[in-house]
């Protein structure tokens, strides 16, 4: 999908893929001219020479990172991950040159579980500009999580009204999309400035 925006978007989705495709569409369908092209899960494993999506973090890390290295594009892209994708996009900024990232329901805990270091030690010395729009009643983190674990100040958190899989109404894609679309402006100002 190709637009005209200033960067490229990659889509990173969950484990779920592709069952938690409609998300993705969702925001597609209001972010996507923000960006010079968006890059889709099914495109990126198109790239990859792959139809299997491998879940795990030592494969899809190394995945992603040797992707956005080897583009022709020298404007560091946007990553959008939605759950464990969201966790790929941020141990990913160690690795590459990232514009932003926006985290959808990030999986700070399994449910129900203890607390793992794993999963969020990273989240302190994050550098890269971050949105993480959190779900107000999602099992793997909800308004606790600044209670339990500790974010680097380059990290903003929106609640958003809903469970893991935001399952929210058309008119809430909306306001999701236009809070990211501000964050992305906010961004391109602060750069800008630099």
């Amino acid at each position: 999908m190709n637009a005209t925006g200033p960067c490229e978007a990659f889509f990173l989705s969950g484990d779920s893929f592709p069952k938690d495709d409609r998300i993705e569409a969702a925001l597609a369908a209001r972010l996507a001219p923000s960006f010079r092209a968006w890059i889709n899960t099914h495109e990126m494993l198109r790239r990859l020479g792959t139809q299997d999506f491998n879940g795990t973090m030592e494969y899809r890390v190394p995945s992603v990172v040797g992707l956005i290295q080897s583009r022709e594009e020298m404007e560091p892209p946007v990553l959008i991950g939605r759950s464990s994708g969201a966790r790929v996009a941020t141990l990913s900024a160690a690795h590459c040159r990232l514009k932003g990232i926006v985290c959808l329901g990030y999986p700070f805990r399994t449910p129900g579980g203890p607390i793992e270091p794993a999963r969020t030690a990273h989240l302190a010395d994050l550098r890269t500009p971050t949105l993480i729009l959190q779900g107000l009643r999602d099992p793997y983190g909800a308004l606790r999580i600044f209670d339990d674990y500790a974010l680097s100040p380059s990290i903003e958190v929106h609640f958003v009204d809903c469970d893991h899989e935001f399952r929210i109404r058309p008119a809430q894609w909306y306001g999701l999309a236009q809070r990211i679309r501000t964050f992305l402006a906010c961004l391109a100002a602060s750069q800008r400035a630099a």
